[in-house]
């Protein structure tokens, strides 16, 4: 049998699955998404000195104090109660507060965008994470789509063809990888197969 030791808690890896903990860490707590007045913050204190500096920005020092939340591996066996705590405290203000605030004082945050805020960010319009290509369906405007997200200064991503359209390739990869010649490929087709 394995054992995982991180921060006080052991987890067993042969024969026991951990529960799902949705966005939450399963060895550091805080660390998960949190609900801000206006929207929602991922917010990790991956260390007793991130907890400790977030305790006293939000003048909640008395956590530090609390026998259930005073280091990680209790934060951990009281995940249920740290998060509660610490849901209130990031529910009276907003996630750009959070976000500011927070990254001045090196405490791991971000805001969590809403599909209509993802292509506003400064940083996906930085690493223009965005690209338009011609496609045959697209009505004769170009088609938006999400670039790679690999940013390679001397060997930048060349994108030379739109997504394929449903079966546009089937004979080619029937034919070159597959090995089937054209009989072979009619006869699937005449069968509804493909």
């Amino acid at each position: 049998m394995a054992w995982l030791y991180n921060q006080g808690i052991n987890y067993l890896l042969d024969g026991e699955v951990p529960e799902r903990l949705g966005t939450g860490h399963p060895n550091i707590v805080p660390y998960q998404v949190f609900e801000a007045s206006d929207g929602h913050i991922i917010l990790g204190t991956a260390n007793e000195d991130a907890f400790r500096r977030f305790c006293e920005f939000t003048g909640n020092v008395g956590l530090l104090e609390d026998s259930r939340f005073r280091s990680n591996a209790d934060r951990v066996r009281n995940r249920a109660a740290a998060n509660a705590e610490v849901q209130k405290i990031i529910g009276t203000k907003t996630a750009d507060f959070w976000v500011t605030e927070l990254s001045s004082i090196s405490i791991t945050c971000s805001r969590v965008n809403t599909i209509d805020q993802v292509f506003e960010d400064p940083q996906v319009q930085a690493r223009n994470m965005t690209m338009e290509i011609d496609h045959p369906l697209a009505g004769g405007d170009p088609l938006r789509l999400i670039a790679s997200p690999i940013n390679l200064s001397e060997t930048p991503v060349a994108y030379r063809y739109p997504p394929p359209t449903l079966g546009q390739h089937t004979d080619e990869v029937l034919a070159e990888i597959l090995d089937l010649d054209k009989a072979a490929r009619n006869k699937l087709k005449a069968g509804g197969i493909i």
